[in-house]
C-alpha cells in the first residue's frame, strides 16, 4: 500500500470509496499479485479501518473484475485469463477505433497540444527508464483522445475497462512499451492532420498489436514511422 496522509479511515472521503482506491491501485500496479489472499482483518489494519468498508470494496472489486470471492474460502486477487484478455482486447479495438475517427473530427488544437505533451512524456519514460509510469501516462493518453472524441456515452464504456486495460499493460506487456508510444505519437499525427481514417485504423491496429504481443493471435501492428515523426512537430 502506498503511504497517505494519515491512516485511511481518518480522510474525509467515503471509507468504501478510499479502501476501493487503494486496493484497486495495489493491484493495478502489481503490489498486490494475482492469486494473493485478501484477509478482511489484515487489510482492515493495515488501511486503519473496520472490516465492513473493506468487505465492501472488496465486493465492489469483484463486480469491477479485480478480485475473486470464493464461498468459504475468501477472497484473492484476479488472474486474468486470455480468453477474458481476448474478450477485452476485440472490445477496445472497436471503441479506439471510433474515439480516434471521432477525436479527428472534433479535437480542437489545446486538446492535440496536451496529447503530444503526453506521447512526449511517455517517450522520455522510456528514454530514462521509469518504466513504471508508463501504464499511468497511456491510460492518460487514451482519456484525452477519449475528451477529443466529445461522445459521452462511448466515454463511458471506454472508462470500464480503462482500469483494467491498464493492469494488463503494466504486469504483461512491458516489452512492448516503446513500440506502443510510437503508434501513439502515430495517432497523435493523424488526429492532428483532421484523417478520421487513418486515425481510425492506427488505433485498431494499435490495439491489435498490443493483443498479438499478450495472446499471439493476431499481426503485430507496424509501418508507421514517418506519422510518428511528425506528431511532435
Amino acid at each position: 500500500m502506498t503511504e497517505a496522509d494519515g491512516p485511511v479511515g481518518v480522510q474525509h472521503r467515503s471509507l468504501r470509496d478510499t479502501v476501493l482506491d487503494e486496493l484497486r491501485d495495489a493491484i493495478v500496479t502489481g503490489r498486490l499479485a494475482p492469486g494473493t489472499r485478501l484477509l478482511e482483518d489484515q487489510l482492515a489494519g493495515d488501511l486503519g479501518v473496520s472490516r465492513f468498508p473493506v468487505r465492501e470494496a472488496l465486493g465492489a472489486l469483484a463486480g469491477e473484475g479485480f478480485v475473486e470471492i470464493v464461498p468459504r474460502r475468501g477472497a484473492r486477487v484476479a488472474s486474468f485469463p486470455p480468453e477474458r484478455c481476448r474478450d477485452l482486447f476485440e472490445l477496445r479495438e472497436v471503441l479506439e477505433g471510433l474515439v480516434c475517427r471521432l477525436a479527428a473530427d472534433r479535437a480542437g488544437p489545446d486538446q492535440i497540444a496536451e496529447l503530444r505533451a503526453v506521447v512526449d512524456e511517455g517517450r522520455r519514460a522510456l528514454e530514462t527508464g521509469e518504466a513504471e509510469r508508463l501504464p499511468v501516462l497511456h491510460t492518460r493518453f487514451h482519456r484525452l483522445l477519449t475528451d477529443a472524441a466529445g461522445n459521452v456515452m462511448v466515454a463511458e464504456q471506454i472508462e470500464r475497462t480503462a482500469l483494467l486495460l491498464e493492469w494488463i499493460y503494466a504486469g504483461r506487456l512491458r516489452d512492448r512499451m516503446a513500440t506502443s508510444w510510437r503508434e501513439h505519437g502515430a495517432i497523435v499525427a493523424a488526429v492532428a492532420d483532421g484523417d478520421p481514417d487513418r486515425a481510425e485504423q492506427l488505433a485498431r491496429r494499435h490495439v491489435a498489436g498490443a493483443r498479438a504481443a499478450l495472446l499471439g493471435d493476431a499481426p503485430a501492428a507496424g509501418g508507421d514511422a514517418p506519422e510518428e515523426d511528425r506528431a511532435s512537430g
